[in-house]
């Protein structure tokens, strides 16, 4: 269940109706009234919500370096579907992190929410990058079967300069954020998006 949704996101229209349902995309499609008075089917795919979550412990940066199949190596953040419409993001990305990591946190904060596909108009896609600190504990990685992850603990300097190299993948998409927060403790003290509305 979303929880926060940007006012100006890219949504698939109430009145659509679902025609497809893919491992990934789902497509919808309604009846869109022209200029002319005509009507023309219109289309967009859906995917769950990506959560993505920048722990922090020990004033370090919880990274991880991911292994799929089929792919090599990957430095990223812990993170991965909502796709659980029981959870809301925040449940997810708890989920996500201990799955992923095997670690827990006392506090977090949604302190940034894009759209990767917001040019194309098509796709309703939402990204959320969570805060968590205050370390709880830790226990066992409960990864899934398509999944190798080794964690990787990084400096606020290290995450600026993976994040802004042509190898930089997903971190590339927080890296102002982080930059604009200028430290460890300016990440702390992001606001906290879920206390606002974005409507």
């Amino acid at each position: 269940m979303r929880i926060y949704t940007p006012k100006d996101a890219n949504l698939v229209p109430r009145e659509a109706e679902k025609v497809f349902s893919g491992k990934i995309f789902d497509i919808y499609h309604w009846r869109q009234k022209m200029f002319d008075d005509s009507y023309v089917t219109f289309e967009m795919a859906k995917r769950h919500d990506t959560v993505n979550i920048l722990a922090i412990h020990n004033d370090r940066i919880i990274a991880i370096r991911e292994k799929q199949p089929g792919r090599d190596f990957a430095v990223s953040l812990p993170g991965g579907r909502h796709d659980n419409e029981n959870e809301t993001e925040l449940e997810a990305a708890k989920r996500e992190l201990l799955e992923e990591t095997g670690l827990s946190f006392r506090k977090w904060k949604l302190v940034y929410c894009f759209e990767p596909t917001k040019s194309t108009n098509k796709i309703e896609w939402l990204f959320y990058l969570f805060i968590a600190w205050d370390f709880d504990k830790g226990t066992e990685q409960n990864l899934d079967a398509g999944e190798k992850i080794e964690l990787e603990y990084l400096s606020y300097d290290d995450f600026l300069r993976i994040s802004s190299s042509p190898n930089g993948g997903i971190l590339k998409e927080f890296h102002d954020v982080v930059e604009k927060a200028g430290n460890i403790n300016g990440l702390l003290e992001l606001p906290n998006l879920m206390n606002v509305s974005p409507n």
